[in-house]
């Protein structure tokens, strides 16, 4: 929506004819605005909510074998 006002006052200050602000409607319309089949898409129930999000986000307790093992290895030391 920014993209498009943006196009439409510069067609105003360069005193465009009415006609060009309707093709800049028509055509910035279509290219920046999404479809309602793409919207659709990301409204369907598929889409994971914040708790799921969060669970999804959370950092893996990872368990390695060598942590298991006895005497630990000492850390490593750049």
């Amino acid at each position: 929506m920014v993209e498009i006002g943006q196009s439409l006052r510069d067609a105003e200050e360069n005193k465009k004819p009415q006609k060009a602000f309707e093709t800049i409607l028509e055509k910035r319309t279509i290219e920046t605005i999404p479809s309602s089949e793409e919207m659709m898409s990301i409204a369907s129930g598929d889409i994971q909510n914040i708790k799921e999000y969060i669970e999804y986000r959370r950092i893996p307790d990872v368990f390695l074998e060598k942590e298991q093992c006895w005497p630990v290895d000492p850390d490593l030391r750049y």
